[in-house]
């Protein structure tokens, strides 16, 4: 008896997933409009996809202005804690001084593709700082942690190689700006090359500063951000009245400032942290 064996040979045929096209292109009088891409998965949501595909046109449009390529780290920073959590809605203020800073930003579109990409269209301002950035002139500064609980409190040490006035700016994690040097209780921001100053100092009206969490929240990554502006016979402090809640004005007084100097006069720290609830 001869068998016959029928094999049935299935085709599947794998559907043809489109990328989403990228672009820039150059408005003028340093603003350009960018689209860019990520993809979109089942481990981030539409927030997160939002604020990577935000970064990343960023970071082209950066590259574009000044036709160096910007590493991922310096548009967007991880804290490295088991919360895994992006601080890509920093990107503003942690891009290279020295290839460009956005100065402005407009999100224009976002939206999903399908079910596999997310993509965002803004338009930006761009500028750099002029010159090149002095090598003597260091500026480091540490957190006394980078997990807090909720109620703890926060410690900053601040050093510079060369005399300097120090501000510290807090950034929130709903993109808040607040003043925390110099402010109407903390005034003196004059750092000594050699020098180290503590914020917020041992004595005086404010010896404290203890971390919140945002109401309804368990977690939340917020920033530090330090400023160093070499001092010279005619530098002078400057106080900022930056208004909490108006991201969008704080920021744009905050990079008119630091746009007013060379680069040589200038370093920043950027020094990330976590809130968690106590359990």
């Amino acid at each position: 008896m001869i068998k016959y064996i029928f094999i049935l040979f299935t085709f599947c045929f794998a559907q043809e997933i489109t990328v989403p096209d990228e672009n820039i292109k150059d408005l003028g009088k340093g603003w350009y409009e960018a689209t860019a891409y990520v993809e979109y998965h089942e481990d981030i949501t539409k927030a997160q996809a939002k604020e990577k595909a935000i970064s990343r046109a960023l970071k082209k449009i950066i590259e574009s202005y000044s036709g160096v390529e910007v590493s991922s780290t310096s548009l967007s920073i991880l804290a490295e804690t088991n919360l895994e959590m992006d601080l890509d809605h920093f990107s503003q203020l942690t891009s290279t001084m020295s290839s460009g800073m956005i100065l402005e930003k407009e999100i224009l579109e976002g939206k999903l593709i399908g079910s596999d990409f997310y993509t965002v269209t803004l338009k930006a301002k761009v500028g750099k700082l002029e010159g090149e950035n002095d090598p003597l002139f260091k500026l480091e500064a540490d957190l006394n942690r980078e997990n807090y609980q909720n109620g703890d409190e926060m410690i900053i040490n601040i050093n510079s190689t060369k005399d300097c006035y120090v501000y510290v700016f807090n950034i929130l994690s709903d993109e808040t700006v607040s003043t925390l040097l110099p402010n109407q209780y903390l005034e003196e921001n004059y750092l000594a090359k050699g020098k180290s100053i503590r914020v917020p100092p041992e004595k005086g009206k404010i010896t404290k500063f203890r971390v919140d969490l945002p109401e309804g929240k368990s977690q939340a990554t917020e920033m530090i951000l330090v400023l160093g502006i070499k001092a010279d016979k005619n530098t002078k402090s400057k106080d900022f009245d930056l208004n909490i809640g108006d991201y969008k004005m704080a920021l744009t007084q905050l990079m008119e400032f630091i746009m007013g100097f060379p680069r040589e006069r200038v370093e920043q720290v950027n020094l990330p942290y976590v809130i968690k609830s106590i359990e």
